[in-house]
């Protein structure tokens, strides 16, 4: 496990002394408010890769509502088998606990919309959207190529009206140029057609 409290979660693993293994598979599990989930399946790497990095979790400093479980499992092709598991666990809570700033559910919105203020700006600006469903919804930035740079929220939420800072780094924190960039809001309702909603947004520099 490698990382600073409010890093991404990252893995390192040696690679495997056996040829027969080609691919790695990495499994997660979160203890939440003392209950623990079912491991779910995050990622596949080719042999080769020796690394990974969660950024759906943020490392943290001590225990907070979640206790995150890594296993990096070992697959052999020519036996169609997998390594015994091997668990390692660390301190941590989702990204989106720390990027979605505020919301107010009492408040009902009559459309879905997303807008930024202020724009232009520097170096951070706020994303509001609303919603009239229940959805699942992610929140990315991309640049005008189509890159993404971050990710500011992934998950279910209420219907509502919802604020997310971006600070104008990447998903590696590292700051970016002065430019445009979009922030692309995908929503899938619970029930109805998915909705494409994006933003453009200056940062100056």
């Amino acid at each position: 496990m490698v990382g600073n409290p409010g890093d991404p979660v990252g893995l390192d693993w040696d690679e495997h002394p056996n040829t027969g293994v080609t691919l790695y598979k990495i499994w997660r599990k979160v203890k939440h408010l003392g209950v623990m989930g079912s491991p779910e399946l995050i990622a596949t790497r080719n042999r080769g890769t020796t690394s990974y990095t969660d950024n759906e979790y943020t490392l943290t400093s001590g225990y907070t509502d979640d206790l995150l479980y890594y296993d990096v499992r070992a697959y052999y092709s020519t036996e169609g088998t997998y390594s015994e598991e091997e668990w390692i666990d660390a301190f941590g809570e989702e990204f989106a606990k720390r990027s979605l700033l505020s919301s107010n559910n009492n408040i009902l919105p009559d459309d879905f919309s997303i807008s930024n203020f202020p724009n232009p700006f520097n170096p951070s600006t706020t994303i509001s959207f609303s919603m009239v469903r229940d959805s699942y919804v992610t929140l990315q930035v991309y640049n005008i190529s189509g890159q993404q740079i971050a990710s500011l929220f992934d998950g279910k939420l209420r219907k509502g009206v919802y604020k997310s800072s971006w600070d104008s780094k990447n998903i590696n924190g590292y700051s970016v140029a002065g430019g445009i960039y979009i922030a692309k809001l995908v929503i899938e309702p619970d029930y109805g057609e998915k909705i494409l909603l994006v933003q453009k947004m200056l940062l100056t520099k």
